[in-house]
């Protein structure tokens, strides 16, 4: 009887404690898929070195197999969410992800628009040609999306 009553408390104590941890006010955590971690980190290292809040809460990186020709990622927004899709790359085009990343995470997390013209720039909204983007580190074309001025 004793052992009875003691299983009875127990599963009254282990009832109340479940039910406190699975009420809770805090935002949705971002979710990034396998192989975007890495890039999504390179964006939010420049961010916190810009000295600029990036909100990851409901935030949605996902690989995509098609967006649509000649397309290679895009930013959703809703109320409630926020995801960005990037085109699964292969070969040599594989070394424009981390660019697209940091482009459709400026989108999403910091409201950017595209700069205008042609000028190099990873908000730009034409893809990189190889001998652009190999003017320099990607992490400094990330930067630049903290130094100049960008239409919001």
């Amino acid at each position: 009887m004793k052992a009875l009553t003691l299983l009875i408390a127990f599963s009254f104590v282990a009832c109340g404690q479940e039910e406190e941890s699975t009420v809770s006010s805090v935002p949705v955590p971002m979710h990034v898929d396998a192989g975007l971690e890495e890039h999504v980190e390179s964006f939010l290292r420049a961010c916190r070195n810009a000295g600029i809040a990036c909100p990851t809460d409901n935030l949605t990186v996902k690989w995509s197999t098609y967006i649509g020709t000649g397309i290679v990622g895009y930013c959703i927004k809703t109320p409630n969410s926020r995801r960005a899709y990037i085109l699964r790359q292969t070969g040599a085009d594989a070394a424009e992800i981390p660019l697209t990343v940091a482009h459709e995470l400026g989108h999403c997390v910091l409201d950017l628009k595209h700069t205008e013209g042609d000028a190099p720039h990873v908000m730009r909204a034409t893809a990189y040609y190889a001998a652009e983007r190999n003017q320099k580190p990607i992490q400094e074309w990330i930067n630049e999306m903290f130094d100049g001025p960008v239409t919001k």
